[in-house]
């Protein structure tokens, strides 16, 4: 009981950004993860897809997220569903062109997120730190260190990943409210935990 309560106090935060070291073991300590059993040949698949990422370098992934996402466009994936969608938000005021070409570029992103996803988790805090820039920072400790909370909305917009990986391995720990459907139980992200 006692190494138990010298965890949660090593684990606890007094101010923030904190080192990566803190947060990484705050997020081993309080994250789920899912036991995975049987489906060897799909996780083998995986395990194969993941080891391909990582050894991309950032161009050459954005360069097969593109042919990726142009292999969707030309498969049409849910252009029924995203033109209905845009004509429901768009109306008159986008022509079928312009319609079009949003369905085109939303699919190369999808591609981008695809192979980028399977890259972020395992980036070092070096890529973080030397490849992304922050705005504002400032107010984000500032709202940290009231120890109150911090509530971040985003949208699912472009590689909107990004701000969560540098969000965590940049000291500021975060948890994510999902669904649980939406997460595959087979991958285990780095920087995500519970709130403290």
């Amino acid at each position: 009981m006692e190494t138990n309560n010298k965890v949660n106090k090593d684990l606890r935060f007094d101010s923030y950004p904190a080192p990566l070291e803190q947060v990484t073991a705050y997020a081993r300590k309080y994250s789920q993860t899912a036991e995975v059993k049987g489906h060897h040949f799909t996780q083998l698949v995986v395990s194969l897809l993941l080891k391909w990422a990582q050894g991309l370098s950032w161009k050459t992934a954005y360069r097969v997220g593109t042919g990726i996402g142009s292999l969707l466009y030309k498969l049409r994936l849910r252009r029924d569903v995203a033109m209905t969608n845009m004509e429901i938000v768009y109306g008159m005021t986008k022509t079928p062109s312009e319609k079009e070409r949003i369905y085109r570029e939303s699919m190369l992103n999808l591609g981008r997120v695809v192979v980028n996803y399977l890259r972020l988790p395992y980036m070092g805090s070096e890529f973080w730190q030397n490849n992304w820039d922050w705005k504002n920072e400032k107010v984000l400790q500032d709202a940290y260190n009231r120890k109150k909370g911090v509530i971040l909305v985003s949208g699912h917009i472009g590689m909107m990943d990004l701000s969560g990986g540098k969000l965590g391995m940049c000291g500021y720990p975060a948890g994510f409210v999902v669904s649980r459907s939406v997460i595959p139980s087979s991958i285990s992200l780095p920087w995500t935990c519970v709130g403290p």
